[in-house]
């Protein structure tokens, strides 16, 4: 297969998977390419919330703190713990790409109430890693 074909090739993969960025680099051949958002994730512009959801009152949803690179996560010396608060900017962790430690910054502020990840744990573009409440 050639280098054209296996680029192709993970192109599809990404979009299938939903990825928004893909950095590859095949032989001495490095490729970068944004992704456009899958039309499977957009909701229709007419589309109404129902009598029983317009009633409830809204909660705020969870933000969430994604992945920014491909690699293995390793937790900050801190750890990443739920009830513990966390700013933007924050270091939440670190993700070895390539050999490399790249800290993983906190794109939200607000109270961890979930951690999905762990130790070790190879860990995607994009992947959530922890959720938080404003």
């Amino acid at each position: 297969m050639g280098e054209l074909e296996q680029i192709k090739q993970c192109l599809e993969i990404a979009r299938s998977r939903g990825f928004a960025q893909v950095n590859l680099q095949i032989g001495e051949t490095t490729f970068q390419a944004t992704l456009e958002k899958s039309a499977r994730k957009k909701q229709s512009p007419t589309a109404k919330p129902s009598s029983q959801e317009a009633s409830t009152p809204a909660e705020p949803e969870n933000l969430e703190i994604v992945s920014t690179l491909v690699g293995y996560f390793r937790m900050p010396e801190k750890g990443l713990t739920v009830g513990s608060r966390v700013e933007v900017g924050d270091n939440v962790g670190t993700i070895l790409a390539l050999g490399l430690p790249n800290i993983l910054e906190s794109q939200v502020a607000g109270e961890i109430v979930e951690v999905l990840v762990s130790e070790g744990d190879p860990v995607m573009y994009g992947q959530v890693i922890a959720k938080v409440k404003p």
